[in-house]
């Protein structure tokens, strides 16, 4: 009898957590709320905002820079503060960048979804690749790659 009752267990519990998966998938307004975020962050960019960008991060952010020849670099939030007020000061070209249509990918990482933008400047193509995390109801970025695209 105890033999043919662990499969069933399993069944239920397997069924139980299938449920619960399901119930966490992304509503409307969570997908409303993520895309609202990631135009408040381009336009605070475009406008060379950096409060408004920042207010886009959870305070845990990491936001790591792949350069050209390879090498990564992590940011904190308050170092990421510096590095992008200091790009807004030497470069003015900010305002010109187009942002198209992200791809969206809300299945890689349940509950965290990836926005990824391909961005091409003449002969630059860079991606800004944003993860993004809800808290106690609300959303912000989690997680900020910049790459070169070679």
């Amino acid at each position: 009898m105890k033999k043919n009752l662990i499969p069933i267990l399993l069944l239920l519990f397997f069924i139980t957590v299938g449920c619960v998966s399901t119930k966490s998938a992304l509503t409307e307004t969570d997908k409303n709320h993520i895309d609202a975020l990631a135009t408040k962050w381009i336009i605070s960019l475009k406008s060379e905002d950096v409060d408004g960008m920042l207010s886009t991060y959870w305070e845990d952010m990491v936001h790591i820079t792949y350069e050209t020849d390879g090498s990564r670099k992590n940011y904190s939030l308050e170092e990421f503060r510096e590095e992008q007020q200091k790009a807004f000061e030497q470069h003015d070209l900010f305002a010109d960048l187009e942002y198209p249509e992200p791809e969206k990918d809300f299945a890689s990482e349940p509950g965290q979804p990836i926005y990824t933008y391909t961005v091409t400047f003449g002969d630059f193509t860079f991606q800004d690749i944003f993860q993004f995390l809800k808290r106690e109801g609300e959303w912000k970025i989690i997680e900020h790659i910049f790459q070169i695209v070679p």
